[in-house]
């Protein structure tokens, strides 16, 4: 099993973009690593941490108390008979990072927004929280405000090792030296909780005689017109209200028109945000012809009698249930989930056999699947209010250990033993398990959306959504319309990051 998730890890680690170089700057030649090379059979999954004492001082890590992401830093008490095998590993890796540094670990959660407290901290000279983990989306505005340090200066850091993850490395790395402000990897199990994924009923696709999609996957076969055609007149009148659509009929597809349209650029791989040769961030013209046609094929998807939609982030969102709820009761063939709702829904899909497949490809000439990951994955930055060179050396220590330490124990324990033989039913929702890993991708525009937005620009996530789900023709012309604005707010963002002198 080790030797499959290192091969596993691989694959995540690397997906799909471009590998950010990474500072080798102080570490030491004698580890003390969370594995041995001998146990990983690669040193690309081993920390380069010396052996160190920092005298038992606090560092004070804050994090977001919701659920989904309120057990990947915390972990209240450890036991051998403990049921919940994630608390148990986050707890060890506590532990083990205390024992090896000789550091105390404060974990502080807040339930509203651990940016904004940071931020507050910063802006009154504070240095209340060293490190801060919080969702992309709003921690990536804190770095235009100069609230985080460049990881890649950061003594004992390597941003180059597979615990770190890669394609998000690129997405947050800016200019032609690379800055690197926020890191993300194994270390978060949002990494892994919030992919999307399509869910079907295996048993409705037999009795439909449709191919199951494990095999039409694996044929590179699973296509947005595919997913069209198999959903096509499928809708049945057998719910709760007769002569009425509601949530309780049969539907082929289940969806929601928020958060549920957001993995289709990169599932088609449309990167409408893409870096220069300076690593300098533009509004890509090249893809507007490529999403006028995604957008076509969502649209029809979206507008079938057979597609059942989940109208406004009242419904469709990340901590909501009612998509797979409705998906489970009504013996549709098909949703789009997130990873996380396989979870938080067991009881209700233990009821039937189903499987899990990628999100459909553009077309069978694009080679590859694609994941998306949503922009509520946690990001972690180092706080600029640390000054001092004894506290920064103890905090890359910390985080690189961390990280390391996570894909020790923590990645193995929900990966290997929460997620594939608690929530998944057969050996082929596995395996597909590992190739929506594998296909794990970055996305600027809609990761950091918000930032594009806060400067003058479009939050093209958003603006999308209801252009993607509706009927409107008018997306070419809509997306030159916005060339103007977010070049220049992409200029702005490119150009802070070049004046920051840390």
């Amino acid at each position: 099993m080790k030797k499959l998730l290192c091969m596993l890890l691989a694959l995540l680690m690397l997906a799909s973009l471009l590998v950010a170089c990474a500072d080798d700057q102080g570490q030491g030649d004698d580890t003390q690593g969370a594995q041995s090379e001998v146990e990983t059979g690669d040193p690309n999954y081993t920390d380069n941490v010396p052996d160190l004492s920092f005298g038992d001082e606090t560092v004070t890590i804050l994090s977001r108390d919701k659920t989904g992401v309120n057990d990947e830093f915390f972990a209240e008490s450890n036991s051998d008979t403990q049921s919940d095998v994630v608390a148990h590993a986050v707890y060890t890796r506590n532990m083990a990072i205390e024992d090896r540094l000789d550091v105390k670990l404060d974990m502080l959660m807040d339930d509203t927004d651990p940016t904004a407290k940071h931020s507050t901290a910063v802006k009154s000279g504070s240095s209340d929280y060293d490190i801060v983990a919080d969702s992309t989306f709003v921690i990536i505005q804190a770095v235009l405000k100069g609230e985080f340090l460049n990881l890649r200066d950061l003594q004992y850091v390597d941003l180059d090792k597979y615990y770190w993850t890669q394609g998000y490395n690129d997405i947050v790395s800016f200019g032609e030296n690379n800055k690197q402000y926020l890191a993300s990897g194994a270390l978060a199990l949002s990494m892994f909780r919030y992919m999307f994924v399509t869910v079907y009923n295996r048993e409705v696709f037999e009795d439909l005689g449709e191919t199951d999609l494990y095999e039409v996957v694996n044929n590179g076969e699973w296509t947005l017109d595919y997913q069209h055609k198999i959903i096509a007149d499928r809708y049945q009148d057998t719910g709760e209200t007769v002569n009425k659509k509601d949530q309780t009929d049969m539907y082929g597809l289940i969806t929601g028109d928020t958060v549920s349209v957001d993995p289709y650029c990169v599932a088609a791989n449309v990167q409408l945000v893409s870096k220069n040769e300076n690593g300098e961030w533009f509004y890509n013209t090249d893809q507007f012809a490529r999403t006028v046609d995604l957008c076509e094929k969502i649209q029809a998807l979206y507008n079938d009698p057979s597609t059942y939609v989940f109208k406004t982030a009242t419904y469709d969102d990340t901590g909501k249930t009612d998509i797979v709820e409705s998906f489970a009761k009504s013996g549709s063939m098909m949703a789009t989930v997130q990873v996380f709702a396989l979870e938080t829904n067991v009881g209700d899909l233990a009821e039937f056999d189903y499987g899990i497949a990628p999100m459909p490809k553009f077309d069978e000439n694009q080679e590859s699947y694609a994941t998306y990951v949503q922009d509520q994955v946690t990001g972690i930055g180092v706080s600029s209010s640390i000054a001092d060179e004894d506290t920064l050396s103890m905090m890359g220590a910390v985080l690189e250990c961390m990280a390391s330490e996570s894909y020790a124990t923590v990645v193995d324990a929900y990966y290997s033993t929460a997620l594939s033989y608690q929530y998944l039913q057969n050996p082929e929702s596995k395996e597909m398990l590992d190739l929506i890993y594998d296909s794990l991708t970055f996305d600027f525009s809609g990761a950091c959306s918000n930032i594009i937005m806060n400067n003058g620009g479009q939050s093209l996530r958003d603006v999308l959504r209801p252009l993607f789900s509706g009927k409107s023709t008018k997306l070419g012309s809509t997306l030159t319309k916005w060339e103007k604005s977010t070049n220049k707010a992409l200029g702005k963002i490119n150009e802070f990051l070049a004046d920051l002198e840390y």
